[in-house]
């Protein structure tokens, strides 16, 4: 060390050296230090699975929502007994031709006409290997990304989709793998959307699990500042509901939707780090399955 730091080192005189640390003055415990850690940690398994996952398919539930840019949310259907595919995902998409959107729009209408509680619209990508689906070096992967589109579940052997088209990857606002941990005590959501459409995305724990998404039919109170509204919605967050369990209620061997009031509470850190609680309403429950993940 003395040589290198160009010192005197023919005696025994010892290095003497201060630690300094910049410490955050907005800090109230040491809390941090473990989502620092759990980011450092998911980042690993990420490069892990980038480098060893097996080719697999892979879908996305969307919500059915495009807005004005053409742009429509997909969340991932992870699975916890599939290597490859044991990943947490929220995806911002954007049809590249109207003429795609269009055609999604109309069949999102012919299905909710069909049904009240119709099938998904669910995207199956052409690449079979999740890092690649986004990235490409270090860079999102733009236009370059198309994807089959089907009603509902398809099969791994279905080749009949509805249509085909390229998209554009605009936002990603989630991308977790997933870990060993144990339940909640509540049950914990992802908040994302925009001022005009909010959707809540269920956080999978371990097996047995469930796999969620609903819309809410409005903005949760606390999102935003006066200049931008729904900040939080743009950036996506972490929600949790209190009145709901964070272990999945299990009956005849299925897990069940905790979601059974329309209306329930949900606390998140809100703008400067205030604690907030804002009530809520389901205007659509998009898709649940508790035997996917």
């Amino acid at each position: 060390m003395q040589p290198g730091f160009q010192l005197e080192h023919d005696n025994d005189t010892p290095v003497k050296y201060i630690i300094t640390t910049c410490m955050d003055p907005w800090a109230t415990s040491t809390e941090f230090l473990d989502d620092m850690g759990d980011i450092l940690r998911n980042t690993i398994l990420n490069a892990i699975g980038a480098c060893t996952d097996a080719k697999v398919l892979h879908n996305f539930v969307t919500t059915g929502v495009v807005n004005q840019e053409n742009e429509v949310i997909a969340s991932y259907i992870g699975d916890f007994n599939n290597v490859s595919k044991q990943y947490d995902n929220v995806v911002k998409l954007k049809f590249l031709h109207d003429k795609d959107a269009e055609k999604y729009i109309s069949m999102q209408e012919k299905l909710l006409k069909a049904s009240s509680e119709p099938q998904p619209i669910v995207f199956r990508s052409k690449r079979q290997r999740f890092h690649e689906i986004f990235f490409e070096e270090s860079e999102y992967a733009g236009e370059k990304e198309k994807f089959d589109c089907f009603v509902g579940m398809p099969s791994d052997h279905d080749k009949n989709p509805f249509m085909s088209v390229k998209m554009k990857i605009i936002d990603v606002p989630r991308y977790e793998h997933f870990d060993k941990g144990d339940y909640q005590d509540h049950g914990n959501y992802f908040m994302y959307g925009d001022k005009k459409s909010v959707f809540l995305f269920h956080i999978p724990t371990k097996s047995p699990d469930f796999f969620q998404v609903v819309q809410l039919d409005g903005v949760p109170d606390h999102v935003g500042t006066e200049k931008v509204v729904d900040l939080l919605l743009r950036y996506g967050t972490e929600v949790e509901i209190p009145s709901i369990s964070g272990s999945p209620k299990i009956e005849r061997g299925e897990v069940q939707d905790p979601l059974t009031k329309n209306k329930f509470d949900i606390s998140f850190v809100g703008i400067d780090g205030a604690e907030v609680a804002s009530e809520v309403k389901i205007a659509r429950k998009i898709w649940f399955s508790g035997t996917t993940v």
